[in-house]
Formats: C-alpha cells, structure tokens, sequence
C-alpha cells in the first residue's frame, strides 16, 4: 500500500488515515498516516507498506479496501472510502503497479 490521493478529510480538513485489507479471513491495517515517514498532506497519506495475504479460493475472494480515520479518537473510527476488487481481475496479468478508485472519491496506489 504506497499513497492516497484525493482522500475525502472529514474533520475540518484534517485527517489521521490507516487502510484496513483483507482477502477472504486475512486482513491487515496499515499504520495512521501519523506514524508513517511520508508526508503527503491532506487527502494525499504516503503509507509505503507491504502485507502478505492469502487466499483459499482466488476466483470467488475479494480484495476488500477501507480508509478509516482515526484522527484524535481512536476508538470513534470513521469510514473516509472504500473499495472492493475481485481478486481473479488481478490474476489475469502481472501488476507491478495498481490505481484503485475509491468511493466515494479518490485513489488508493498499490
């Protein structure tokens, strides 16, 4: 997971997001924007982490994508976007690089 852009901030501009992964019952966040070495500003977090997901059924699992901001309140985690991909679309061909759009605006870079 490298960077956002065009994230939706929620709270008056400002915004502390992580992205949550998974594949069938594998899933993993990535640090708040925060705690990352990048600094993209607003709307654009530079995450640049790597996770291993597996699947068990790669023709019918999902690749499944939220943004959550968590901001100050780490217990009051919001939904900023979202986005689902169907992992055999990504089987088809090596894809070194990925631009996924999210609802409901933006791109998550993969």
């Amino acid at each position: 997971i490298r960077k956002g852009e065009g994230i939706p901030c929620l709270w008056l501009g400002l915004s502390d997001p992580s992205v949550h992964v998974q594949v069938g019952q594998d899933c993993a966040v990535t640090k708040p924007d925060s705690q990352t070495s990048g600094s993209g500003g607003p709307g654009r977090p530079v995450w640049n982490e790597a996770f291993d997901l597996r699947s068990m059924d790669p023709a019918r699992d999902l690749l499944e994508i939220a943004i959550h901001d968590r901001f100050q309140w780490p217990w009051a985690r919001r939904e900023m976007a979202r986005a689902t991909i169907p992992l055999e679309s990504l089987n088809r061909k090596p894809i070194q690089k990925l631009k996924v759009p999210l609802l409901p605006r933006g791109y998550l870079y993969l």
